[in-house]
């Protein structure tokens, strides 16, 4: 990792870095405004460049089919001229693709980088967070993560914006991250879960493991690794697992009922999985695809966001201190 340097010129989206940190403006643009002037900027470069390719091809096309019509007249002067036209179609397509290659797929790297950045210091914009940072070239080690316990059967995974952070001095980690297993046919794969990972550190000291799970109004990304724990109480929408002989007020704190009757899972909010382990708690949030999917052909949606950033705070509060 590298170190968090406090130079305010280092606190800057560079193009080919791959760390970028999180700073508090009291001064911010509205999310909106950041993330839409990027977007449209792209969106834009997508559409010309689609047409651009739509015109040559047409143009090739074109070419390729008067040059085979010259070709078979059998006529020398036209058959020159029918090679030389392909000729100049396939130079043409050549250049078109070098010139092209690049521009888009860059722009696009560039647009990512300034949307992590920009929603996640609207997520992070609180006191509480210090240190926070986004190492782009960082994923999830699918060992590590397989050992939370919470899902099985697990073939793949893919992890992206995974941000390093303190909150109240202690360290954290929150990122994306899907999980796949093998779909019913053939080298095919289905998505067990999606949404962000939240991580930390803990106090406590028990044997095994609980799992709690709280429901949102159409049940998705359930914890399906619950074979070795006893059911311990479900109702109201919220399911604990856990070992055998547990006692989740001693093994989690008096308060943990309290708690979670604050968590509530609405839209986009479709799922949340908390799973507790000596030493360290971890929380699965299932989103949907305003949260999930990066904006492209529409803004971002603000609602969503915001009921993400309530989201956050609630787990921080409920986590974080035990």
């Amino acid at each position: 990792m590298k170190k968090v340097s406090n130079k305010k010129d280092n606190k800057k989206v560079e193009e080919n870095s791959t760390l970028i940190i999180l700073e508090k403006n009291n001064e911010q643009q509205p999310l909106q405004d950041v993330v839409d002037a990027q977007r449209k900027g792209l969106f834009t470069l997508y559409r010309k460049t689609q047409k651009m390719s739509n015109i040559i091809m047409a143009i090739a096309v074109t070419c390729f089919v008067a040059s085979f019509i010259m070709i078979v007249q059998k006529n020398k002067a036209l058959t020159i001229i029918g090679w030389c036209l392909i000729a100049i179609c396939f130079v043409g397509m050549v250049l078109f693709y070098i010139l092209t290659k690049n521009k888009y797929p860059d722009a696009s790297k560039k647009y990512f980088k300034i949307f992590w950045k920009s929603t996640n210091e609207y997520l992070f914009f609180d006191n509480k967070f210090t240190d926070c940072q986004i190492d782009t070239d960082k994923k999830y080690v699918i060992s590590d993560v397989l050992a939370d316990r919470v899902y099985k059967d697990v073939i793949d995974s893919a992890s992206r914006n995974i941000v390093f952070g303190n909150y109240n001095g202690q360290p954290f980690t929150f990122g994306e991250l899907a999980y796949y297993k093998a779909g019913e046919r053939k080298r095919s794969k289905e998505v067990i879960f999606v949404g962000r990972r939240l991580e930390m550190m803990n106090n406590l000291h028990f044997q095994d493991r609980y799992i709690i799970n709280i429901k949102g109004s159409n049940p998705t990304d359930l914890p399906t690794d619950i074979e070795d724990l006893t059911l311990l109480k479900d109702e109201n929408g919220l399911t604990i697992y856990g070992p055998s002989n547990g006692n989740i007020e001693k093994d989690l704190g008096k308060g943990i009922f309290k708690s979670l009757e604050r968590i509530k899972c609405v839209e986009p909010l479709l799922n949340l999985n908390i799973v507790f382990w000596p030493g360290h708690t971890i929380a699965y949030m299932s989103y949907d695809d305003s949260i999930v999917a990066i904006p492209f052909d529409k803004a971002i949606d603000l609602n969503s966001y915001a009921t993400l950033k309530g989201d956050i705070k609630d787990m921080f509060e409920l986590i974080a201190g035990k």
